[in-house]
């Protein structure tokens, strides 16, 4: 067996960090894993795997295994969200599960992750979140084997368009337009930033972290669609993206003193169309099954379903006071 900064692998297995070349590699070995579960690809593309890259440092917060063929089958990353919250996401080829390379993977990023904890503010609780398929029971395992508990359940949502969907209906005062650059950056962050406050471990981001989605060679501002009030404010938002083979809601933000008037029900409808006049007859986006706001109650009034789970596990790496902004009051 061979050893790698104190784990262990298989014979004529390898770990060195990622590379720029690994992207197209990375994006297979996800599709691999989603269907030996059954799972919907989730249509990542390479730009999602750089955009993920530019938060982090790939010299020292990447992993991937070369099988002794030369090609990558598995992968793994550590982000620091800030605040003591540190994010894992690890991958092994179905063909080679069983092999120890999970394990393996758990363990360097929760090594690496111990290396940046005391980056963490002082008194602030660290922790290193990672998720893993609801069906994976394997995983689970392991990451309960190593102290992670089950922390929350996140759904993915799907709908399939059979028809170009309707003209969503608003209430009075209000109307729904596009998203314009280098108009609505600031006030699109505020209302995402305020309606996502009492959301579950939700880290207050800065405005140029936040916006830089914005600068991805695939943003297109025809899928960020605005409600805007009659004193020109904007109370609710959907942030959509094109995935390689379906439309993707990034985002779905609404005040709270604007919630229960139909906002979110009436972007979702106007973002199906938008996906539909671009080609895309599946549109998803993602939820936390147990959202105090009831979103996944109005993701299904618009037709929508679960398509898949994920479990996130957590495991606390140092004692502290929790600095996410967590609310639960409806």
């Amino acid at each position: 067996m061979a050893q790698y900064n104190g784990v262990t692998l298989p014979d004529e297995y390898s770990v060195r960090h990622a590379r720029d070349q690994d992207a197209h590699g990375i994006l297979d070995l996800i599709a691999a894993c989603d269907a030996s579960f059954g799972v919907a690809s989730g249509g990542y593309t390479e730009v999602d795997i750089r955009d993920g890259w530019a938060n982090l440092d790939i010299e020292r917060d990447t992993w991937s295994v070369i099988a002794p063929d030369g090609s990558l089958v598995a992968y793994g990353e550590v982000t620091n969200q800030g605040s003591g919250k540190l994010i894992a996401d690890g991958y092994v080829h179905p063909d080679h599960r069983g092999r120890g390379l999970g394990t393996a993977i758990v363990r360097l990023m929760e090594a690496r992750a111990r290396e940046l904890a005391p980056n963490a503010p002082d008194g602030a609780e660290v922790t290193l979140a990672n998720g893993v398929l609801l069906l994976d029971q394997a995983g689970r395992d392991l990451l309960e084997r190593d102290g992670y508990h089950l922390a929350r359940v996140f759904w993915e949502m799907r709908i399939e368009l059979s028809e170009p969907p309707a003209e969503p209906a608003l209430p009075a005062g209000v109307h729904l337009r596009p998203f314009i650059p280098g108009q609505d950056e600031r006030a699109v962050f505020e209302t995402v930033e305020s309606a996502f406050a009492d959301h579950w471990d939700h880290i207050p981001r800065a405005f140029d972290e936040w916006i830089s989605r914005t600068k991805r060679p695939d943003f297109d501002p025809s899928l960020w669609l605005l409600i805007e009030a009659d004193d020109g404010t904007i109370p609710a938002v959907a942030l959509g993206l094109m995935r390689a083979d379906h439309g993707f809601i990034n985002t779905v933000a609404t005040l709270r003193a604007w919630r229960g008037q139909g906002l979110a029900s009436a972007l979702l409808r106007a973002s199906f169309r938008a996906f539909w006049e671009h080609g895309m007859r599946v549109v998803a986006l993602g939820v936390d099954a147990q959202n105090p706001t009831g979103a996944t109650h109005v993701y299904e009034a618009a037709g929508m379903s679960a398509a898949s789970s994920a479990a996130i596990y957590k495991k606390v790496l140092r004692s502290g006071v929790d600095l996410s902004t967590v609310h639960t009051e409806a």
